[in-house]
């Protein structure tokens, strides 16, 4: 294999872990947030999602490494470059086109957000919990209302 198709693919591999990673950490800090317990979306629960976010940032550090390795001698010239002279970057069809892209990706991440969103199951714990972090209130209903008034 051509040292060009090992940085396109270690590149491919970097852009997906990364799109990965960005998504699992949006998915568990919107979807299922710390103290969801039992919550499950698409049959896995909270730790589930943070062990493939683990490794998927196991697999983005290692490509990262593997990345660097292969672009050594490039990084070495534009450090070069940038300490003997300046060069603004210039416009054109690929500022276009990488930002259409990175539209679509945000796009892609809000969708299956959204999805993921209606697909969660959320189980109600028959437990007692103790201590001010786990005692939930209710936004108060008419009836309840016209109780606490009537008490008084």
């Amino acid at each position: 294999m051509s040292v060009h198709r090992w940085r396109f693919s270690v590149d491919l591999l970097l852009a997906a872990s990364m799109s990965g990673l960005i998504w699992t950490g949006l998915f568990m800090w919107l979807i299922l947030p710390p103290h969801s317990r039992d919550n499950t979306v698409w049959g896995l629960v909270r730790h589930d999602w943070g062990e493939i976010h683990f490794w998927i940032a196991v697999t983005f550090v290692t490509g990262l490494l593997i990345h660097i390795v292969l672009n050594w001698a490039w990084f070495l010239a534009l450090l070069c470059k940038a300490i003997h002279r300046h060069q603004v970057l210039g416009t054109g069809k690929r500022c276009v086109i990488g930002s259409m892209c990175l539209l679509a990706v945000i796009a892609l991440f809000v969708l299956t957000l959204f999805w993921a969103n209606q697909s969660k199951v959320i189980i109600e714990d028959p437990r007692p919990r103790r201590g001010w972090r786990h005692q939930v209130t209710l936004p108060p209903t008419p009836l309840a209302m016209t109780l606490q008034n009537a008490r008084r």
